[in-house]
């Protein structure tokens, strides 16, 4: 249960023995589904259940809403309805892009010797866990590094981008510290690059030009402007839970003349189909999450900027130890990320759950590992950090709650 009236809850905190109700702090982790969303589900889980790929009158109605909804999610990121395609989420959308294209040349290009790929240095766990995937096919990679802000060194990358690259992978937004890449300068870079570079020799024949540039934009679509070809991305990742949304639904964008192998077995198995009876109810809304975060992504994007930078002002002045993790402006609205040298982050958000508040120290798809590579990455010198992160019903009156408690707990600590 989430506050729902500021008066409500300022009756709350007035209450020093227990809380009520709690204070949900995890946005980036996972978001409520939107009652217009879930409105939106309600008739596929009875009414209109039938399986898309059936032929009957029944189904085909079902197919032809999946079709209009892939017409609607593609216009929201300036594709063509062909090529979105529907994945059980984040993760799945990542796995298959990589793996996709890496798989296709090896079977067509006869093998991956002397072929090259390029990752950043603080990506999701899904695309980290590619490293392992890509040592045992053979395939070089190389990790582009950041900045002290969490920024990707785009210098870095030119000097890694070779002739033989056949894959780039970056996330628009992290999922832990909210920095923003500069996706549309590698986007461009990658463009020269194709220009300039020599004939195509990997798969001539393809109406596609090396190297495959995706991008993971599950954080960044419900703030940040995802138009796949201002972006210049070939490949791009959706996620429905992190836009208000439903788990288990998400989607992968892919660029028209980039074919990829497939990610399930099939008998009948071609390029860029994913396989199994698509979720008519997830897609649903998958489609609706989508549309609202695109009609209301300015209004909330300034609302929640104020109060990050409200946190990130109130938590420095009060604690002049804090570092604050990533670029103070190039980082996501909702956003705040900070370490204290000498505190288990840890222990702390076990404290403050005790007090009826919910952060997280890094991201939940990393929850068995005790530190963090995005931390590291930023050579401060710790490995852990507390992240913050507001959504759409998120006031001051929690944050001050937030600091007020925190600040309560440090100084038994």
């Amino acid at each position: 249960m989430k506050f729902g009236q500021n008066e409500q809850k300022k009756s709350i905190l007035q209450n020093d023995d227990e809380l009520s109700v709690r204070v949900y702090l995890d946005y980036m982790a996972s978001t409520p589904i939107d009652k217009r969303v879930l409105e939106a589900m309600q008739p596929f889980f009875q009414e209109k259940f039938a399986n898309p790929l059936s032929i009957h009158s029944d189904g085909q109605s079902a197919d032809f809403f999946l079709k209009q909804s892939q017409k609607r999610v593609a216009q929201a990121i300036g594709a063509n309805a062909k090529e979105l395609h529907w994945t059980s989420g984040g993760t799945e959308s990542n796995t298959w892009a990589l793996k996709g294209v890496v798989e296709y040349i090896e079977e067509h290009n006869g093998g991956l010797q002397g072929l090259h790929a390029i990752v950043g240095g603080i990506e999701h766990a899904s695309v980290r866990g590619f490293l392992s995937y890509a040592k045992k096919k053979g395939l070089e990679v190389s990790l582009v590094g950041v900045n002290k802000d969490g920024i990707l060194d785009v210098e870095e990358f030119k000097s890694t981008l070779r002739p033989e690259t056949i894959l780039v992978s970056f996330l628009y937004a992290n999922n832990e510290i909210g920095t923003i890449q500069p996706i549309k300068k590698i986007g461009e870079i990658i463009k020269t690059h194709r220009a300039e570079g020599r004939d195509n020799f990997i798969l001539p024949n393809l109406d596609f030009k090396f190297p495959a540039f995706h991008s993971d934009a599950s954080q960044a679509f419900m703030y940040l402007d995802c138009d796949v070809n201002n972006l210049g991305v070939d490949l791009m990742t959706l996620d429905g839970h992190k836009m208000y949304g439903p788990k288990g639904v998400g989607s992968l964008y892919i660029r028209d003349g980039l074919l990829l192998a497939p990610m399930f077995f099939s008998m009948e198995a071609s390029e860029n189909r994913r396989y199994g009876t698509p979720a008519t109810q997830l897609v649903a809304g998958f489609t609706k999450a989508v549309e609202i975060a695109v009609e209301e992504r300015e209004e909330s994007g300034m609302r929640l900027k104020e109060l990050r930078d409200y946190t990130i002002e109130s938590l420095t002045n009060i604690f002049p130890e804090i570092i604050i993790n990533g670029s103070r402006t190039e980082r996501l609205p909702n956003n705040i990320s900070f370490s204290f040298p000498s505190q288990n982050h840890e222990f702390l958000v076990v404290l403050l759950d005790e007090q009826g508040i919910s952060v997280a120290t890094k991201s939940a798809c990393r929850s068995v590992e005790n530190s963090s590579h995005v931390i590291k990455a930023l050579g401060e010198g710790g490995d852990s950090a507390i992240r913050v992160s507001l959504g759409k019903e998120t006031t001051k009156i929690e944050i001050d709650y937030f600091i007020e408690t925190l600040s309560k707990i440090l100084k038994k600590s």
